[in-house]
């Protein structure tokens, strides 16, 4: 309030000690910081008026302005107990205790509250900022260290610094803390009809155990209610309270209309002189004092009429930034609504005219909204737009130049601008993959008040760019426990399950409730994102006809997306499909040829369809780290394991290995017979905090060549819950089971592996032996000769399927098998011993003596030597 104005109420005032302007004169002393005078006026003026509730409300809030909260609570109570019927004080009483930080003193008495007045939002409203302030703000909790690429490289990890841990409620751009949208709560059992609250607030409840710092974090966060009622209910609950706006306009009315009074009767009933001028101009008097009585109780009617305007609009802009910090369709529809009654209301407050541009500028830029654009394009024009000018001439720019001097702008002025400016500065670093300039901006935005939670999942984009999607997925599942339906945390976290195999029916059951919420329209620019992460989670959960008619449909709206075809390459690939998938991975990239991602697409599923030699000659100049990695393990598939250990040399950068080439480095050594060497890389891999699969897998051969069969199994089976796309570690898991004689389960283990690869030959070589030790020689059979028909030259598929034959009954044909095994390696004891037993099955014992006989010379005590020796002694016998 202006000085003059307060002198104005005290001339009053002293004209009239018993003026009930004293309680004008009391809010404006408090608001220019005047607060003993208020304390001073307010009781004096209570000598009078001893049923004044306001005015007690304002002899509290000067108390507390003086750090006097005892005796302030005592005046708040007193205020209570003077009309417990009526609302407006217990929310002007919750209002001022909780923004003064005494929540744990309003809670009880806004519980009462809320129960004597049960359809009253604003006391509900209050109920909620205490309970939420009760527990006490925390930082923003540190994701774990991020890496790049990968992971950390195989000698020096070079982690990623952390999130900074400074408090969410930070505040950012000047603003302070701001509390919550509350979520109605159900209150404790309704009073009696003649319960009253209690004259001083008092809280005897028993404090609870500390939340986590996630959950105290979102404590802070905008609530969910407001988007996801209907707009009924959001009229209803957020419309002005009949009590609280109508009685504070009726006391300002009364307090004008009362001094008129009260000054006209005072005036009529002075004596009137009996003599000189003033006798004979007496009624002339009169009339003039009655007229200034009356223009001085309009100017104060007036006065506080604006000066409620003007709280209203400040609550207006308050509700608004929680729906801009909420981000979704249905909070940013509302935030416009609620700003444009703020601005109808009070045209010259400048924090709702530019919270209006930065709303407006979303929902155009987002949701395509052509009035929101409008909207901001004007408040730009005119010089309106304030401090959300920055967000908003980039949100709507629309001409290439225009878009690109306002993203140029943008980025120099983000440090200075509001959270919104920062966060979509944050968002097109990400997008230009300067992840390190864009973390400070998105970190800034997450712990402004409220926290922006646009800039807590770009956050989560920047982890899951880095390769990090354990710590993408922890930033992603704050936003959603703010918001469960969040557009773009829900697609990300989507993207990080994906990335990581885990919980994906609850990636698409979020995924879809997202698309069934109204209020959280996916935004324009991750349309696209949520059609291909809903495409794969369709197919990876076995909806594939479902995931192949969605990408149909976004392939018919942008025919020339790369990325639609690379997805549906891998749809196909998850269905077993590796042709369509191939075809697609190819389409990908004819569509974008310099897209190294697709190209290496394609590499990948040549390694899954064991197109080991097509795959080395297409990528004969292996640009990148990842094609020298797949070159690396087609070779290894080969059985080229030294040229294996060259491709893998090549993937060091500055002298490092990637965990995953380093891991396939051991398996290349162990294939070369450098088993000291294999033993030393797992072990370092090993000591990470989690280590690749495919290290386990290696340390797990070692096990297994060494006997340690148990300790196989335990390590193969880890690989496996860590990475279910890993065949290579089913593969063994199987091998090891049956070993151990558990053929059965070996057979569970290698079906699922055969299914998801049918191209992976090892698994189907053991799933064949699995098959035989189960009394299954035909299906043994089925899957030995499709791997001896790919690789005429394995000896070992040649023995299994020789037994699959004999086993079947088939003894010409296993005697086939066994004589090309013997053909491939003369001086193979197993294969000696396979073709005597088939020639004793044909009833050719002639025949069968002298390849025993072979098999004893070449076998010696080995098993196979063994086995032939015992066949010769019952051949003698017979």
């Amino acid at each position: 309030m202006a000085p003059s104005t307060v002198e104005k109420y005290e001339r009053i005032l002293q004209a009239d000690p018993r003026s009930r302007i004293f309680v004008e004169l009391a809010r404006a002393l408090l608001e220019a910081g005047g607060a003993e005078r208020a304390v001073e006026v307010c009781q004096r003026g209570l000598e009078h008026h001893p049923d004044s509730v306001l005015a007690r409300v304002l002899w509290g809030k000067a108390l507390l302005a003086l750090g006097r909260s005892d005796e302030a609570i005592a005046r708040f109570g007193e205020a209570l107990a003077a009309d417990p019927a009526n609302p407006y004080g217990c929310d002007l009483v919750g209002e001022a205790l909780v923004k003064n930080g005494l929540a744990a003193r309003a809670l009880p008495l806004m519980e009462q509250a809320a129960t004597l007045h049960p359809g009253d939002g604003r006391i509900r409203r209050w109920l909620e900022e205490a309970r939420q302030a009760s527990a006490g703000p925390a930082p923003l909790p540190d994701p774990p260290p991020a890496s790049g690429g990968r992971g950390p490289e195989l000698s020096i990890p070079t982690p990623t610094p952390s999130v900074s841990s400074a408090s969410p409620w930070k505040a950012s751009g000047g603003r302070g803390p701001e509390p919550s949208i509350p979520t109605p709560t159900p209150g404790p059992p309704p009073l009696r009809a003649d319960a009253r609250p209690p004259p001083i607030l008092r809280s005897n409840r028993v404090p609870e155990p500390e939340a986590s710092a996630a959950s105290r974090f979102l404590d802070s966060l905008p609530d969910v209610s407001a988007a996801s009622r209907g707009a009924a209910a959001r009229e209803r609950d957020d419309r002005p309270r009949p009590s609280a706006g109508r009685d504070e306009e009726r006391e300002a009315s009364e307090v004008a209309s009362t001094y008129e009074h009260e000054l006209r009767e005072k005036l009529l009933a002075d004596p009137v002189p009996q003599q000189g001028f003033v006798r004979r101009h007496a009624a002339a008097a009169t009339l003039v004092a009655i007229a200034v009585a009356i223009a001085a109780g309009a100017a104060t009617f007036v006065a506080v009429r604006k000066h409620r305007r003007a709280d209203e609009a400040r609550a207006a802009v308050e509700d608004a930034r929680k729906g801009l910090a909420r981000d979704t369709s249905g909070s940013l529809r509302e935030a416009a609504r609620v700003l444009d009654g703020a601005r109808r209301a009070a045209p010259a407050n400048a924090a709702a005219a530019a919270l209006a541009a930065e709303v407006s500028g979303v929902l155009a830029y987002d949701f395509g909204d052509a009035g929101a654009r409008s909207a901001a394009r004007e408040l730009l024009a005119t010089g309106g737009a304030g401090e959300g000018a920055l967000a908003a001439r980039w949100l709507v720019a629309d001409r290439e130049g225009e878009r690109g001097a306002a993203a140029e702008a943008l980025l120099d002025g983000a440090a200075r601008g509001t959270p919104l400016a920062r966060a979509l500065a944050g968002e097109l670093l990400v997008a230009r993959h300067d992840l390190d300039g864009a973390r400070p901006h998105l970190e800034a935005a997450a712990r402004a008040s409220p926290p922006l939670l646009r800039a807590l999942a770009t956050l989560g984009d920047l982890e899951l760019a880095r390769g990090d999607a354990a710590a993408a997925l922890d930033r992603y599942a704050l936003v959603l426990r703010a918001h469960p339906t969040h557009p773009r945390a829900a697609i990300g976290a989507a993207e990080a399950r994906l990335r990581l195999g885990r919980d994906l029916p609850e990636a698409l059951h979020t995924l879809e409730a997202v698309e069934a919420d109204e209020s959280s329209a996916t935004p324009l620019s991750a349309a696209l994102r949520m059609d291909l992460a809903l495409s794969r989670l369709l197919a990876a959960t076995g909806r594939v006809a479902d995931a192949e008619q969605r990408l149909a449909q976004a392939a018919s709206r942008q025919p020339a997306e790369a990325e639609i075809s690379a997805v549906q390459a891998d749809v196909f690939a998850r269905a077993g499909d590796l042709d369509r998938a191939l075809r697609a991975a190819e389409g990908a990239v004819r569509l974008a040829p310099g897209s190294a991602a697709h190209r290496e697409l394609v590499a990948r599923l040549q390694l899954r369809h064991g197109r080991y030699r097509e795959l080395l000659a297409a990528t004969e100049g292996a640009p990148t780290r990842t094609l020298r990695l797949y070159r690396g393990i087609a070779r290894l598939a080969l059985g080229e394991a030294n040229a294996a250990r060259g491709e893998l040399e090549g993937t060091r950068r500055d002298g490092k290995m990637t965990p995953e080439a380093a891991a396939w480095m051991a398996l290349a050594e162990l294939a070369a017979g450098h088993r000291a060497q294999a033993s030393r890389i797992t072990a370092v891999l090993l000591a990470a905090p989690s280590p690749h699969p495919v290290a386990l897998v290696a340390r797990g051969r070692l096990d297994a060549a060494a006997g340690r069969l148990d300790s196989a199994e335990r390590r193969f089976r880890d690989a496996v819950g860590r990475d279910p796309e890993l065949v290579d570690a089913q593969c063994d898991l199987g091998r090891v089971l049956v070993q151990r004689g558990r053929a059965a389960e070996a057979r569970d283990v290698l079906e699922k592996a055969v299914a998801r690869n049918p191209y992976h030959l090892d698994a189907r070589l053991e799933l064949g032996r699995a098959r035989l030790g189960t009394g299954d020689a035909a299906g043994a059979a089925r899957e030995l000769e499709a791997v001896v028909k790919e690789r005429p030259k394995d000896l070992d598929a040649w023995l299994a399927l020789s037994g699959a034959r004999l086993a079947a009954g088939a003894a010409a044909e296993a005697r086939s098998a066994a004589e090309r095994a013997l053909g491939l390696d003369p001086k193979s004891a197993a294969a000696a011993l396979a073709a005597g037993r088939a020639a004793l099955a044909q009833g050719a014992p002639r025949d069968a003596r002298p390849l025993l006989e072979r098999a004893v010379k070449l076998g010696g005590k080995t098993p196979p030597g063994r086995e032939a020796r015992h066949a010769l002694a019952a051949l003698k016998r017979r």
